[in-house]
Parts: structure tokens; C-alpha cells; sequence
């Protein structure tokens, strides 16, 4: 890299950082399940939310709650890294909600998939036992 290019990519970044948009962690607004689940997110916020979640051989899925009456959420975790998937699998895989799963933190945007609600994950936590 010669100096007019260094110097070019100095002054940007520079100007990035003095500007307060260089490197900030993205923002998640927290939500309650219950918006989350009773639609009252708009697709494509960033958004942060706890509940249960569990995976099976059609996918993740999360609600309120392991005991929850609420209808489930399917999450899409395309764009969650591979290791969280591959802990998610040994940790909270269950045949359904009822008896298995475990308890997460969601970060993500909920989206519209044919004609449903789907959360599409960026982060996935999951929660310790307690």
C-alpha cells in the first residue's frame, strides 16, 4: 500500500471514529415474548428477547415459556454462527417443546415468510440451567 493510500484510509477512518460510526456493537431493542409473539414487533427491528427455545428435526422453534399455551415461533438461524448452532443442537434439541429445550436469549429481527412471523437470529444465548 503506498502512502497517498495509507494516509486516504487513515483519514477515513478518522473521520468514522470521530463520528461515532466505526465498530459499535449492533443494537438490539429488548422486547417481552409476549410482543414478540403476539406480533406486536415490526418486521426487520433489531431486537433482543428471552423465552424457550427448542430445535427438532423441522427446525428452532421459541415461545414464552416451556409451559407456555402461546402458538410457538419458528427462528431461523441461517445467520448464527456455526458453533452456537452446533451447542444449540447438543444443549436444547427435544422432540417438542414439552420436555426439553432450554431457556435462550434472542437477537435478530422478526420477518415475514410466507404469510408468518419468523424470527431470523443474529445472536443466540443460551441461558444456564437453574
Amino acid at each position: 500500500m503506498g502512502w497517498k493510500t495509507g494516509s486516504v484510509l487513515a483519514a477515513v477512518v478518522f473521520l468514522l471514529v470521530g463520528h461515532g460510526l466505526a465498530l459499535e456493537p449492533p443494537y438490539y431493542r429488548p422486547v417481552s415474548s409476549g410482543e414478540l409473539l403476539d406480533g406486536r414487533v415490526r418486521d426487520g427491528d433489531s431486537i433482543e428477547v428471552a423465552g424457550h427455545a427448542w430445535l427438532t428435526e423441522k427446525g428452532m422453534f421459541f415461545n414464552a415459556s416451556e409451559m407456555s399455551a402461546r402458538g410457538s415461533m419458528e427462528v431461523d438461524v441461517a445467520n448464527v454462527s456455526s458453533a452456537t448452532v452446533g451447542r444449540l443442537k447438543a444443549d436444547c434439541s427435544a422432540p417438542g417443546r414439552f420436555g426439553g429445550g432450554c431457556r435462550v436469549t434472542l437477537r435478530g429481527q422478526p420477518a415475514r415468510r410466507a404469510g408468518r412471523q419468523v424470527f431470523v437470529g443474529a445472536e443466540v444465548e443460551i441461558m444456564p440451567r437453574r
